[in-house]
């Protein structure tokens, strides 16, 4: 038996000589042995160590937290990313990308999907790229514009090789992960180009027309212009968000053209392949006060900047002035996006949007790069097995990373996992897509 004496608890030891201190004291003083000076100096220690150890105390809790976050990060967050494909594109990944077989780490100290959201987009630093900017008239008469980067004379390889970037909803050509994408492409070697959508990148609207997640033909005049530029030059396309929801459309649309469309690859990132669910997600309340308010004001603005265009309008399928009733971007779809593009309701207009029945049509190797934790397309929404049924098709899930984000530094100012993606996926479709024939 061990019969040693054990020290009682540190609680109960404090707790014992504080009542044994308070006892003398206050006995001393009854019989007139104390002054209430010394009382009141003796009072104030006893205060000052409870103080000292309520500190104490308050330092191992909050170390003891630290701990545990600690190691839920190194065993829950610090994972390989889930690759989904099939076996051939798995192998052709392997060789020319190894960055998407490595542990991905991300930015310790960004807790959930929407903190990893901001703090891409508040951190990450805006690298200068100097673009030559081209309007493009459209064939109903409205215009957009594109932002051309081309690498500088001591950087430039096969400057024939084409980047054709496309932002998210109401993005453009000067969001940070724009510049990085463009700034990497002429790195390599590449010349960018940036398709700013109707109105986007302070482009001013020509017609009362804007976009949509489902029509193509902007992006199909854009495409035929660099091919008549540039007749013999492969084309890799990068779409974030939107832009890759569009992008998808168009390769399911042009199926086994696209290949000789002169497109030898495509990336999109952080894409919904399921726009009910990204519209129940909007509506949760966090995505709401944050992502909700702030996209819808965007094309809000968008609309007021350009008003006298609308104004002018002799006819509208809708009612320009109930712009002023939305709040939402469902009421944005259902007060202007759906009348204006043909559609019944919001729900057919979704329906068609929602890219996930489309990937099988794909013929080209195509990369989507996804988050579990991505407020607009969560893990439970994204098609994985769509991707292994179809041959060109694979799908790069981390289990965090938020919406545009894949921070993976202590100070996320610089190139994410997204650049260093986009960095040997697109060397490889360029240099070594014809790996992929077998699978014709």
């Amino acid at each position: 038996l061990d019969l040693e004496p054990k020290a009682p608890p540190i609680m109960a030891q404090v707790s014992f000589f504080s009542t044994t201190i308070a006892y003398c004291l206050g006995t001393l003083y009854r019989h007139k042995l104390l002054s209430s000076t010394v009382i009141f100096a003796a009072t104030s220690y006893g205060v000052s160590c409870l103080v000292t150890l309520s500190s104490y105390l308050l330092h191992v809790a909050l170390s003891a937290l630290l701990f545990i976050y600690l190691l839920y990060y190194w065993i829950f967050l610090v994972q390989l990313p889930e690759i989904h494909c099939q076996e051939t594109f798995h192998r052709f990944l392997k060789r020319h990308c190894p960055t998407m077989f490595r542990k991905y780490y991300p930015t310790v100290w960004t807790v959930g999907g929407h903190f990893r959201t901001f703090a891409r987009g508040f951190i990450q630093r805006h690298v200068p790229v100097e673009y030559r900017r081209e309007t493009v008239t459209l064939d109903d008469g409205g215009s957009l514009c594109l932002d051309w980067s081309e690498p500088v004379a001591h950087q430039r390889g096969d400057s024939t090789k084409i980047v054709l970037f496309m932002a998210g909803l109401t993005g453009g050509s000067r969001e940070n992960y724009a510049t990085l994408i463009c700034h990497k492409a002429n790195e390599l070697g590449y010349t960018a180009v940036v398709m700013n959508n109707r109105g986007c990148a302070d482009a001013p609207l020509t017609t009362p027309k804007i976009y949509c997640a489902t029509k193509t033909g902007d992006f199909r005049t854009v495409l035929s212009l660099v091919h008549s530029r540039y007749p013999d030059s492969p084309v890799f396309l990068v779409g974030i968000s939107l832009g890759g929801v569009l992008f998808t459309h168009y390769l399911s649309e042009v199926g086994e053209q696209g290949g000789e469309a002169g497109i030898v690859g495509a990336m999109c990132v952080s894409s919904p392949y399921d726009v009910f669910v990204m519209k129940d997600q909007m509506d949760m309340p966090a995505s709401f006060v944050t992502f909700n308010h702030f996209l819808t004001a965007n094309l809000v603005k968008m609309i007021q900047k350009n008003i006298d265009v609308f104004k002018k309008a002799k006819e509208l399928p809708f009612d320009i002035d109930s712009l002023a009733q939305v709040k939402t971007l469902q009421q944005f779809d259902e007060k202007l996006v759906v009348p204006m593009f043909g559609y019944d309701s919001p729900h057919d207009y979704y329906v068609e949007a929602s890219t996930k029945r489309r990937l099988h049509h794909i013929s080209v190797p195509y990369l989507a790069m996804n988050a579990g934790d991505d407020p607009f397309a969560p893990d439970f929404s994204l098609p994985v097995d769509k991707f292994k049924s179809s041959p060109y098709t694979a799908m790069l899930k981390t289990a965090v990373g938020g919406h545009i984000g894949f921070a993976d530094s202590l100070w996320p100012s610089g190139p994410t996992l997204v650049d260093k993606v986009f960095t040997e996926f697109s060397k490889a479709c360029f240099e070594h897509g014809n790996e992929l024939k077998p699978m014709d």
